[in-house]
């Protein structure tokens, strides 16, 4: 959706992919880490799911539905369809790069993997993944691997690593890999959300977020609305400033502990302090804040 939008807007497509590498010790099997790759591909569908336009929908529906999605900011339905491919026709090779001997390595692994990040997938053709092997000895290997946003988040990250290492480390000692069963598939997902979607079950949903985002402008918190000394700091800096504020490590300790009990990330907890700071600078009961994602990768980030 957010390809095609930009493009109506007759602007290059930004992709928004993710990348990781993580470090393997000893020699590398390439061909097994291939079959480990692919195996988690095979086993979750929602890698092997191809997003493309909608059949149902004439170009004059679409070029209207692009309309209301850039007027309102909601978007809109059923103008794309997910297709799920076999596994057979959904695989992924490493590309490998021996630079053992080069001097400087660091600055070969970041161009290899910017490049690779700062290209599009083609969403009607999975898997969204491309995969690197540098080879830095012949016993220190660096795995990178890139996937589009589409079908992963940082959560997802820790299966994927997870369930390669496992799948690769069964097929080394000649064992069945030990991984969980999957009670819930992506299709069956998709199919249940699809159903609540036919009943009108996010219509409330949809009321909801498009009254916050038409509400979004008018209370956005704007420099005008504090006191004087910080329109002073806001015009003397060009619009940008920061302060940075130390925290004493025992009330730290404190917060760490109030976020786990109330299963809150630290991240929503200062978020939540900056509101309350900017309400009673400004008197405001509703604010508007910016802020970039979280990001949050594992259980102890809470």
């Amino acid at each position: 959706m957010s390809d095609e939008c930009q493009r109506a807007q007759g602007r290059v497509p930004v992709p928004f992919n993710l990348s990781f590498a993580i470090a393997v010790d000893g020699p590398v099997d390439t061909a097994l880490m291939e079959s480990a790759l692919n195996g988690v591909i095979s086993r979750h569908a929602g890698l092997r799911a191809a997003l493309v336009p909608s059949e149902s929908l004439s170009e004059t529906d679409r070029r209207a539905r692009l309309l209301q999605l850039f007027a309102s900011g909601i978007v809109a339905p059923g103008m794309h369809c997910q297709s799920v491919v076999t596994p057979e026709s959904c695989r992924v090779g490493i590309e490998r790069f021996d630079i053992s001997r080069d001097f400087n390595q660091k600055p070969r692994i970041v161009e290899t993997l910017s490049k690779a990040l700062d290209q599009p997938f083609d969403r009607s053709h999975p898997p969204f993944i491309r995969a690197f092997l540098f080879t830095l000895s012949s016993l220190d290997h660096l795995l990178g691997i890139v996937l589009d946003h589409l079908v992963c988040d940082h959560w997802a990250l820790n299966v994927l690593i997870r369930e390669v290492a496992e799948i690769y480390n069964a097929a080394l000692c000649n064992r069945s890999a030990r991984l969980p069963s999957l009670d819930t598939h992506y299709p069956d997902f998709a199919r249940e959300q699809w159903l609540r979607a036919q009943n009108g079950g996010f219509l409330d949903d949809v009321l909801y977020w498009n009254n916050q985002w038409m509400t979004l402008e008018s209370n956005q918190l704007r420099c005008a609305y504090l006191p004087e000394e910080y329109r002073r700091l806001e015009s003397s800096s060009g619009g940008v400033f920061q302060e940075r504020v130390a925290v004493e490590p025992n009330l730290f300790a404190s917060m760490r502990a109030f976020c786990s009990a109330t299963r809150i990330t630290s991240y929503m907890l200062f978020l939540s302090a900056i509101l309350i700071y900017f309400h009673r600078l400004t008197g405001r009961n509703t604010l508007a804040v910016w802020t970039s994602l979280s990001n949050r990768i594992s259980m102890s980030q809470i």
